[in-house]
């Protein structure tokens, strides 16, 4: 039998170890660099997609819609707002006004505007503008134009608003109302009230030229407020200045009287003089006069809080006629209208007859 030297079996044992060991780095190498090369192209197309994303979204913001005026409209003002839509990511717009549909003849042509409107100035009467807006991003590219649109100026304009609007209380029931009048072209006024908080509503309306108005018919001690404004054949002027005012308390009823009565006569230089008081009267005034037109006071006093008065000893003389009457005032100022006027005459009593006690025969 054929044998192999041991040292030439240990060199081909050694030989095989060394091949397969250089097969499984290769194997191990091959797998990473597969791993890796499909690790980078992932990323490189994350990156890819991610810019194209951005790209996108920065290129191109979508136009402003207009939104008023409305295409077509007519304006009753020469300073009109031009309103339009927005984008959330549009950082400031650039707007055309032009007399013309091709822009050759533009009014206005601003840029920069941070707000999604514009207040126009000076426009001429009975005239036609077109008017459109772009977008810009905060990376400064713009959209396209938004779609054209137009109105027209009014031929004639609405007349000035009112001015200095005053409200007067003067009766428990009863406001006036003044004003100024600013504009030649109105046809009305129209008078608008509230109570308190409420909601205003229309009055009524009053000539052309009128500067003032009293209102009627309201309920005493109540709050009302009050706006005017003018109207013409163009349209409703804006509206004046609010003014308010408080209606005065509802009249106080006057104190009737009732000790002495009317053409008594008194015994007395010292009477009592009393009246029937009330709860809304705070404080009573009395006056005796020595005539009915109370031309000659001898009593005027205004400041008592009970409803009588005691006459001092020194005021009246016998065999005179006097008369008297009372009125009253509220805790908040409102005096009511005298009383009637009673009247009184001062008259001794006659002595006792004399008595001798003798006894006739």
């Amino acid at each position: 039998m054929y044998s192999i030297p041991v040292e030439s079996r240990m060199k081909k044992t050694d030989k095989n170890r060394k091949l397969v060991g250089f097969l499984i780095i290769m194997v191990i190498t091959s797998a990473f660099n597969m791993v890796h090369r499909e690790t980078v192209q992932a990323k490189a197309s994350d990156i890819s997609t991610d810019t194209k994303s951005s790209y996108s979204s920065e290129s191109s913001p979508s136009a402003p819609i207009p939104l008023a005026p409305a295409n077509g409209s007519t304006v009753s003002t020469l300073t009109p707002r031009i309103q339009w839509k927005a984008s959330h990511n549009d950082a400031t717009f650039s707007l055309q006004l032009a007399a013309d549909y091709r822009f050759s003849k533009l009014v206005l042509d601003q840029k920069g505007i941070s707000t999604p409107y514009h207040d126009i100035p000076n426009l001429n009467r009975n005239s036609a503008y077109y008017w459109r807006v772009s977008a810009q991003n905060s990376s400064g590219i713009s959209s396209a134009w938004s779609p054209l649109s137009y109105f027209r100026t009014a031929s004639s304009l609405p007349p000035n608003r009112p001015e200095n609007l005053t409200a007067t209380a003067i009766s428990p029931s009863q406001i006036s109302l003044t004003w100024q009048d600013k504009s030649d072209n109105e046809i009305k006024f129209k008078i608008e009230r509230k109570t308190g908080a409420g909601a205003y509503f229309l009055v009524t309306t009053v000539s052309s030229n009128a500067t003032s108005y009293n209102d009627t018919n309201l309920s005493p001690d109540t709050t009302y407020s009050y706006r005017i404004r003018a109207y013409g054949i163009a349209g409703d002027s804006a509206y004046s200045n609010e003014a308010s005012a408080m209606t005065l308390p509802p009249p106080l009823t006057a104190p009737a009287p009732s000790e002495p009565v009317s053409s008594a006569i008194l015994s007395t230089l010292t009477p009592r003089m009393q009246w029937h008081g009330s709860q809304d009267i705070a404080r009573y005034g009395i006056q005796i006069s020595a005539d009915n037109t109370f031309a000659n006071l001898i009593v005027n006093e205004t400041n008592l809080t009970s409803p009588y008065y005691d006459v001092a000893s020194d005021t009246l003389t016998w065999k005179s006629p006097y008369f008297w009457r009372v009125r009253g005032q509220s805790r908040n100022g409102v005096i009511s209208d005298w009383s009637p006027a009673w009247y009184f005459t001062t008259f001794p009593e006659s002595p006792a007859p004399f008595s001798c006690g003798c006894s006739r025969r």
